[in-house]
This record gives C-alpha cells, sequence and structure tokens, in this order.
C-alpha cells in the first residue's frame, strides 16, 4: 500500500556518546527485517556490507525520551549510531568472539509512524554504522530529514545513496 501523506521537514540530529558503556547486544527481529532491506539494496548497487551490528531496536516514544536522557543527547535526535572501539572494561558477551580489537556498533531509532519515514531514518542511522558515512549536505545522510512521501521517493533517495558511496570508495 502506497502512502500519500507528505512527510513535514524535521531536525533528525545524530548523537554522539564521548564516553559510552557498553550495554547488552541485541538485534531486534524488526531491525532484522530493515538491516536484511539495506544489505540487499547495497549488494543490488555493488556495495558490501562488512561491518556488523551488535545491537539494533526502534523506541516508542516514552522509551526514546528516557534513552535520550540517559544519552544526555537533545530531543530533535530521531536516531543515533554509537561505535565503541575497545571499550574501557573487559566483559565477556555471549556469542562474540574476542578479537585484537573489538568493534561494537549500536543502531537505536525513535519508532516513526510513517513507514518510508522509519526506513529512511534507519537506513540514515545503517549508513553511519555500516558504512561509516558521514553526514551530507543532502539526500538520506543529510541532517534535515527530507521529506519521504512513498516508497518510490525512497527507492530513488536510496539509488542516489548507493551511487554516493560507491564515488567516495
Amino acid at each position: 500500500m502506497r502512502y500519500l501523506l507528505l512527510t513535514t521537514l524535521f531536525l533528525s540530529a545524530c548523537g554522539r556518546e564521548s564516553s559510552p558503556t557498553v550495554p547488552p547486544g541485541e538485534i531486534t527481529t524488526e531491525m532484522a527485517g530493515y538491516i536484511d532491506v539495506f544489505t540487499e539494496l547495497a549488494r543490488e548497487h555493488g556495495v558490501t556490507v562488512s561491518q556488523q551490528l551488535y545491537s539494533a531496536e526502534i523506541l516508542d516514544s516514552k522509551d526514546w525520551q528516557e534513552f535520550l536522557k540517559e544519552k544526555s543527547q537533545p530531543e530533535t535526535v530521531r536516531g543515533l549510531c554509537i561505535v565503541i572501539i575497545n571499550p574501557p572494561k573487559k566483559r565477556s558477551f555471549p556469542g562474540y568472539k574476542k578479537e585484537p580489537i573489538e568493534i561494537f556498533r549500536y543502531v537505536t531509532v525513535k519508532r516513526l509512524h510513517h513507514r518510508p519515514a522509519q526506513k529512511a531514518l534507519i537506513f540514515h542511522e545503517l549508513g553511519h554504522c555500516l558504512l561509516n558515512m558521514a553526514h551530507s549536505q543532502s539526500g538520506i545522510m543529510s541532517q534535515v530529514s527530507q521529506p519521504v512521501n512513498d516508497e518510490a521517493a525512497l527507492s530513488e533517495i536510496m539509488d542516489e545513496f548507493f551511487q554516493s558511496y560507491k564515488t567516495k570508495e
């Protein structure tokens, strides 16, 4: 089903945490579906996703507000990609093979009710965490969210994103 709603522009800042602690990792089933779509889109565009996430989740409004307070992030933040290299405390995590350099990648986003806008937000954060992309002036990696009217508009934005990524490789 296509949505013909027009998403209003809003600031979608990505937060960064200066001295993070390492929470337990889990990729929710809902986020796994989005990650699979992102990875498949990347493959179709000739982009290999070699990074792995340790945790990925979508939080409802109340939990999102608590998460922002805990991370000392402003209310304008809609998603976070946190990358932790060699966490200060040595801990054992189930299913995680200890490597000489430990890298933990976490994606957490706020739940949006407009599906194409939700996918755009998640894909933005996955661009940071899985492809090490920085913010750009336009497109999916912009800090100011573009209106995402429907899946066709999102598809165009993602085509541009992967083309841009390939030129930076």
